[in-house]
């Protein structure tokens, strides 16, 4: 089965694999936090996050490392940076490195999701999968409005061959969140490799109308119709 994984990277400014503002990180409660240090020190924060966007749009992955930990000189318990920093961690496969911030950032806060994933993610990694699937559990009750812990979870599973529960999840995720594509992806591949191609059609047009890009899920639509074809064919 092929799948697609989750990555939490930097979510003081990166959620869902899509560049957000500060205001939209956890529902924009940093952003008061932000508002009510003085303004000279807000300035540098900002200052520090563009120079870490920076580094890490050319790869630059330690460099960005420091400049958000450099925010943590200015803000010594910013959850958002913590995180953002565990997310790194994980680009570079450092995933011991990857728990010790994200434990940082829910001792900082404990109601902080992003934080959360990027914990599981790390333990999934490291093939620890009953404590990652305790922490996707924990997630989802952090922010049940969350489709991400489901589809976490979903992945988590796929790794280890479970495709119906994997599906179950991914199909939660969707109902949480009807607009997740790479739900629809993953839940289409399950369903391709269980022949039930109808259904694998279905939910990779869907992932398709939300990413009308998605390449891969244009090709399994077409292998599929493929198989369905030299399927039909023997009947005959």
């Amino acid at each position: 089965m092929t799948s697609r994984l989750f990555f939490t990277v930097v979510f003081l400014f990166v959620a869902q694999s899509i560049v957000v503002s500060v205001a939209a990180a956890q529902n924009g409660k940093y952003d008061s936090l932000l508002a009510a240090i003085p303004k000279e020190k807000a300035d540098s924060v900002y200052a520090l996050v563009t120079k870490g966007e920076e580094y890490q749009s050319r790869g630059e992955y330690d460099s960005a490392i420091s400049a958000n930990f450099d925010i943590t000189k200015i803000l010594p318990n910013f959850p958002p940076a913590f995180t953002t920093m565990a997310g790194l961690y994980g680009v570079k496969q450092d995933y011991r490195s990857e728990i010790v911030w994200a434990d940082k950032a829910i001792a900082a806060d404990s109601s902080y999701l992003n934080a959360y994933i990027n914990l599981g993610n790390a333990y999934a990694s490291l093939r620890s999968y009953d404590t990652a699937t305790t922490i996707y559990m924990v997630a989802s009750l952090v922010d049940p409005r969350s489709a991400v812990p489901m589809y976490s979870l979903g992945v988590l599973q796929g790794e280890q061959g479970q495709a119906d529960a994997a599906l179950r999840n991914y199909l939660q995720a969707i109902r949480i969140d009807s607009t997740f594509e790479a739900a629809y992806f993953n839940a289409g591949m399950i369903y391709a490799n269980q022949k039930k191609f109808t259904q694998a059609k279905k939910m990779l047009m869907d992932a398709l109308k939300f990413d009308p890009y998605d390449y891969d899920a244009g090709r399994a639509i077409k292998d599929i119709e493929k198989d369905e074809n030299e399927a039909d064919s023997k009947k005959k």
